[in-house]
């Protein structure tokens, strides 16, 4: 009885497990051969020290790498988790829609499946987007099923996977607030409530992270996001709506959003993500994958209108089709040792050249986690970079590694095209090109903290100020400011609109001090206020070494600038 049981399942589902099981084939033989890109790097630092959040994301993408890596080593490892949510995302996208057996319907399902290119894309490389694809058709399929039959159970299942949404990607927020506007009428069902607030609870150990960081993800997010509007933005992200979605399968997603009358979650969705993104482009510019989470409601809008057109079912599986022979080619170029061809999947040979060249000795990377994170996957060093105040930070400038180099001999790897570094050699590596400079006794003060209660507000060009400097060090070392070939020294950054304008040098007058471990320290210090345009300026101290510029060590503050000088 139990054989017949599982027979004739089998038999029912055929379709769909062949069509998976071929996915995931694919998939996995792809993500063994290819490289890792240097942001998947990234995110096996991440798998390495599990956290309740990261710099840049939630930590859903550093749970998935550890669960791969854990079972396989190189890349598959990094990406297994990845791929296996990915398997998940195509079955619930094919029960989501009805389960479609063999015929028309489900040639169409998979049509679209095949002619989604951010499909392809997430169902191979580690990204945050893979898990909120996987729990944005989940949620969908939740939210439906709760709508139709509203019950305690369904509810809390629906809050975790709300705060799963979160946990992925901080897009969710999104997916969550214009479903439920398409489902209004909910809010008047305690149930709906109860499942908002169990997703909260699960995601507040997410926030009390941000708490304790001082927020550093919604600090990056959401700084920069007033640029002056240029109309590349908007077309630019109209332009790439039209391609990342299919060229060919996109007039068919028009034509069913426009067709279809009932404003379904799905077609709600669409329209409220285009349409804050749209406004986001008078801000600045738009990532093309911040959509991605789109590619199945606009799958699902363009199913139930195929229904009863036949004729349109035809052209929709002719389009898939159409993009998937594209796909399949480039996916294969990728895979081809083709002559010219670059890419981030490409075998990399640097990093082990790098090794070989530092002989033992630590490699700091300045203004690169992505270099750093390479280069510890590759060669199983710690990676370890600086980050100054032409870069933005990343998870690195949270994590502490970087005080296991106080007063060591050092590689430092320097970005070519900086400022100049008459010390550095030029270091050739296959595929890159970096300034090398080694640093006999490195002083480690990347994480010390300048403040200048007393600084003035307004600042006139020519003026020599003095100012009491403080300086707290919270590393476990004491730090000389003057020893070795790489000294430390202090300076002003003015910044306009993030952009640094200025670098002024501070005069600290007992720099000859040490600056004891865990302890406050209160310098006298003075400046010569440059020559800058009038106007408003965001001010920031920072700490440089060498010829590294100076990083972020403290809070940026306000200051008015006049270009008159003061007369005496």
């Amino acid at each position: 009885m139990e054989q017949d049981s599982t027979g004739s399942f089998l038999q029912t589902h055929r379709p769909i497990l062949l069509f998976v099981a071929a996915w995931a084939a694919v998939n996995v033989f792809q993500a063994w051969w290819l490289s890792l890109d240097p942001d998947e790097a990234y995110y096996w630092a991440y798998a390495h020290r599990l956290d309740w959040g990261y710099f840049d994301h939630p930590p859903m993408v550093a749970l998935l790498a550890r669960l791969g890596i854990d079972w396989c080593p190189g890349a598959l490892g990094v990406r297994l988790g990845n791929i296996g949510v990915h398997v998940g995302t195509i079955f619930l996208f094919w029960k989501y829609l009805g389960q479609p057996a063999a015929g028309p319907s489900f040639r169409t399902w998979a049509s679209l499946c095949l002619g989604l290119p951010f499909l392809h894309l997430y169902g191979i490389v580690a990204t945050p987007d893979g898990p909120l694809l996987f729990f944005t058709v989940w949620y969908l399929y939740l939210l439906q099923q709760f709508a139709e039959r509203p019950d305690g159970k369904r509810a809390l299942l629906l809050g975790a996977v709300m705060a799963a949404l979160l946990y992925s990607k901080y897009h969710g927020v999104l997916v969550i607030f214009f479903t439920l506007c398409a489902h209004w009428r909910l809010w008047k069902d305690p149930r709906c409530w109860l499942a908002c607030a169990f997703g909260a609870l699960l995601f507040l150990p997410h926030l009390v992270w941000q708490y304790q960081h001082d927020f550093p993800s919604f600090r990056y997010h959401l700084k920069g996001r007033d640029d002056p509007y240029e109309w590349t933005f908007t077309w630019t992200y109209l332009m790439n709506q039209c391609l990342l979605f299919s060229p060919f399968l996109f007039p068919l997603f028009i034509r069913a959003l426009g067709g279809l009358r009932q404003q379904g979650t799905a077609k709600v969705l669409v329209i409220g993500f285009w349409a804050f993104f749209l406004y986001s482009t008078t801000k600045g510019h738009v990532e093309p994958q911040w959509t991605a989470v789109l590619s199945f409601p606009l799958a699902l809008v363009a199913f139930e209108y195929s229904k009863g057109r036949p004729r349109y079912a035809q052209w929709l599986r002719r389009a898939g089709l159409a993009t998937f022979a594209c796909i399949a080619l480039a996916r294969m170029l990728l895979m081809l040792p083709i002559p010219g061809l670059k890419h981030p999947f490409q075998p990399k040979q640097w990093p082990d050249a790098l090794a070989t060249f530092a002989g033992g000795s630590p490699v700091v990377f300045e203004n690169s986690y992505r270099d750093a994170s390479e280069y510890a996957f590759y060669t199983g060093q710690p990676p370890y970079t600086f980050t100054d105040v032409f870069y933005r930070p990343s998870q690195y400038d949270i994590w502490d590694g970087e005080k296991r180099l106080h007063g060591q001999r050092v590689l430092v790897l320097i970005q070519t095209g900086g400022l100049p570094c008459p010390a550095c050699d030029t270091l050739r590596l296959p595929g890159k090109t970096r300034l090398a400079i080694w640093a006999d006794s490195l002083q480690v003060a990347q994480k010390v903290r300048l403040s200048a209660p007393d600084f003035p507000d307004t600042l006139r060009a020519g003026a020599e100020i003095s100012f009491s400097l403080s300086l707290f060090n919270p590393y476990p070392h004491a730090i000389d400011p003057k020893k070795g070939n790489m000294p430390l020294r202090v300076e002003l950054v003015f910044l306009k609109k993030g952009q640094v304008e200025e670098l002024v040098p501070v005069e600290v007058s007992d720099r000859e001090a040490i600056w004891p471990a865990g302890r406050q320290t209160v310098l006298k210090a003075r400046f010569t206020v440059p020559r800058l345009q009038r106007g408003q300026y965001q001010m920031v101290l920072g700490i440089g070494t060498g010829y590294l510029p100076p990083g972020w060590n403290s809070l940026p503050e306000t200051v008015h600038y006049l270009p008159d000088s003061i007369k005496r």
